[in-house]
Parts: C-alpha cells; structure tokens; sequence
C-alpha cells in the first residue's frame, strides 16, 4: 500500500517539469498527455489521493457543513456548477486563494478535443473536468468534493517542492545541504519573490530583483516579518525531537519544503490588511452608509493619491461591482464586490491567485452553522445575519416588503440574495 501510493506521488510529480537550471519554471507551457493525467487521478481516486489521513480529515470537516447547505439532487448530490462554488469556496476562505479553472465565471476545459497538450496553468481546469466527467451522471457526493480539493492540494504542493528546489540553486546551495537559519531565511525570500511576485529564476536577475524588492513591493519588511514567524513557529514544533547539544540548528530540504508550503496557504490571509486598506478608504465616501461610494467619489480617491480605483465603468460593470439603479443617485460601486474582484488579487501562482478575503464567507459559515439545510425562510436568514456583529460592514440590506414570504436557496450560488426586497451586498 505505502510502496503504491508513493508510486502514484512520483508518478504524478513526474508530470510536472523537471529541475534544468536556469530554464526551470521559466518554461510554463508543458506537454501533458491527457490520458496519463487521467490514469494518475484514477489511482488517486483509488489510493487516497496520495494525501495523508488527517488531511483529508481536515478538508472533510471543513467542506461538511458547506455541503449541507447546498442544494442537491434527489438522490444527496450536488451538480456541477455547485460542486465547483464549494470548491470555491473552500479555497477562499482557507487560503484567500481563487484557483485557476475555478473562477465565478470559469469555462469547462473541453476534453473531447483531439490534441494532447494542456498548458500548466490550465492544469487544475483539466482535473476539474476529468473529475466533472467521471461524476457527470450521479452528480457529486462529500467525498467527491473532498478528493476534488486533495487533487488541487497535492499539484500545489508539487509545485512548492519545485520551486523551493530553485530558490536553492538561486541561492548556491544544494538541496543536500543543512542550512543555517540566515541562510534558511534567504531561501525562503527567494520562495516568496518567486511564487508570489512572478519573480524571474534567471540567478543574476533574481540577485537584482531580490536586492531592490522594497522598490517594487513596499510592504517587503512587514512581509519578511511574517516569514521569520514562519521560520520561528517550525522551529518550535520541531523543537521536542531536536538535539539539546548541537550548537547550532541546521535546516535542510524537507524543512525548507514544509516552510513554503505553510508560505503559500498563509501569504493570503496574512496580507489580506492591504485589502481593509483599500475598504477603509471607499467607506470614508460611503456617505448613507449603503456599502456603495458614488463612481465620481471612487476616481477622486486615485487623484488624491491613491494607486488603486481607476478601473474602468465597463470593467466595474462587468465585474458586479457598478449600481446603476439610482437615477437620482447616479452610478454607484459596490465596495464589498469590488474589493474581492480579481483587479485586486495581490499575486498569482501557476495554479491560484491570492485575493482579498471574501468577508461574505464569514457570513455564509455562520448560517451553514446556524441553518443546516439547503433551504430556509428570508425571516430566518435575515434573523440570523443581523444576530452578527460583522453584518454591518459587509453591506446594508434595502427596504423592502414583508420577510415572511418565499423560501430561498442557503446560499444562492450567484451570492447572497433575499427574495423579498433586500439585499445583502455579498459578492
């Protein structure tokens, strides 16, 4: 069993290209045969997704009271357009990441097209509609959800290995090599600049990028800080099984692999104050309170200093963040739709972008929480959204007629929406 599954993990890593000196992870574009890509999620599927136990545990605790809330088939299952909204919304909330081919308005990969190369970027869309195809009939169960997160998971995890890999070649090291804290602390610099800020694996402009990083990301120290609390937090878990005598601790590979994976699933939540930044400056126009700031007030604030809102009124409109209802108003935008729009993801990984943190999530928690089914009365949802002391800074519901009327989905996958006149100003 454990000689199969590490089988299924080389043969997946496999897939993935291959450590070349100066041209790893600059050649983005790979050659992946569809079929094998199928046979390996095949064995996953069968194997435990060569992921451990408690991490599976993990996701299947976290996705179950999603999963209860949503609206399913006759026969407990959820379609796929809802099955890719949890998945979605797993990623947020855990991570503040929106995975690639899992967007609010992502296509379906089609896979009954003859040619074989798929571009890496495009990979987690191919095992979304691998996945999509083998459970198309019957619909998708808890589990299936839950090995639909593991497979995403695991090729994020993949390329971790990958790239903290590079980061010791960039910084003249060998992966077999036992490295001092400083030194540890450089590999991991170079973890973030690459896998956050795009940055170059060419060794001399890495050199370049790494020395004047300030000037292109200003919020570095305060970024540095949150890595040496990375560094910090492993060395005390690891502290009970470390030798009291060696004078020095050294730090090798499969730390330095544990560390950037802990990097990308806590980069997002941790920078997510840039996005309270941009929120508090759009709600010290927000003059009725309303969760909206008039478009004309939205570009004054870039004249006055601001780099952000100047996105286009089409743009807005197309994203759900323009309202447009109010004649005597005029054009207004949607702070909580703006902010979480993708104009804001701070950085993008091959396979997910780092984005605001959906604060509706908290919203959606608490009533799956509260509300264990799919559906429930507007008095009901609006009882329990004004019982949270959060519900007034993600938007304020319009009047409207009688609450007692209707019966809506828990939540609406398009966002959340009461049917009887109000609305909540979740994205």
């Amino acid at each position: 069993m454990a000689s199969h599954t590490a089988l299924v993990f080389l043969v997946l890593f496999a897939l993935l290209p291959s450590f070349q000196g100066q041209g790893f992870l600059s050649q983005r574009p790979e050659n992946i045969n569809r079929a094998e890509v199928k046979g390996v999620l095949d064995e996953l599927l069968g194997q435990g997704h060569g992921v451990a136990r408690s991490r599976l545990a993990k996701i299947r605790s976290t996705l179950q009271p999603l999963f209860g809330s949503l609206p399913k088939n006759d026969q407990g299952r959820l379609s796929g357009p809802v099955m890719r909204y949890a998945v979605r919304r797993y990623f947020s909330q855990e991570h503040a990441w929106i995975v690639k081919g899992f967007e609010p308005h992502a296509e379906l990969v089609n896979t009954s097209e003859t040619g074989e190369n798929i571009f890496q970027g495009k990979l987690p869309a191919y095992v979304r509609s691998v996945l999509e195809e083998k459970f198309a009939h019957n619909g998708f169960a808890l589990e299936d959800v839950v090995v639909m997160v593991a497979a995403l998971e695991k090729l994020t995890f993949d390329e971790v290995v990958r790239t903290v890999e590079a980061c010791f070649w960039l910084n003249d090291k060998s992966i077999t090599d036992g490295l001092s804290l400083s030194e540890t602390m450089d590999v991991l610099s170079s973890y973030l600049i690459v896998s956050m800020f795009d940055g170059s694996t060419d060794k001399k402009q890495h050199n370049f990028d790494k020395k004047y990083i300030n000037l292109r990301y200003p919020h570095w120290d305060t970024s540095f800080l949150f890595l040496t609390d990375i560094a910090g937090s492993d060395i005390f878990q690891r502290s009970p099984s470390s030798n009291p005598f060696v004078e020095e601790q050294r730090f090798n590979f499969q730390d330095l692999t544990r560390m950037g994976e802990r990097v990308s699933e806590e980069f997002g939540p941790w920078t997510d104050h840039e996005c309270h930044e941009m929120k508090d400056h759009l709600m010290e126009r927000d003059v009725y309170g309303s969760g909206r700031v008039k478009l004309a007030d939205f570009y004054r604030k870039s004249k006055d200093g601001a780099w952000q809102f100047t996105e286009q009124s089409e743009y807005l409109r197309q994203l759900g963040a323009l309202d447009e209802s109010s004649s005597s108003v005029g054009p207004q935008v949607l702070i909580p739709n703006y902010i979480t729009g993708m104009n804001n993801c701070v950085t993008s990984a091959p396979y997910y972008s780092i984005c605001c943190l959906n604060e509706c999530d908290q919203i959606y928690q608490h009533l799956e929480a509260v509300i264990p089914a799919s559906t429930a009365r507007p008095a009901e949802i609006i009882k329990a959204v004004e019982g949270m002391p959060q519900s007034s800074e993600i938007g304020a519901p319009l009047p409207g007629a009688s609450s007692e009327e209707n019966v809506v989905f828990l939540p609406d996958v398009l966002g959340f929406r009461v049917d009887d006149g109000r609305r909540y100003l979740c994205a």
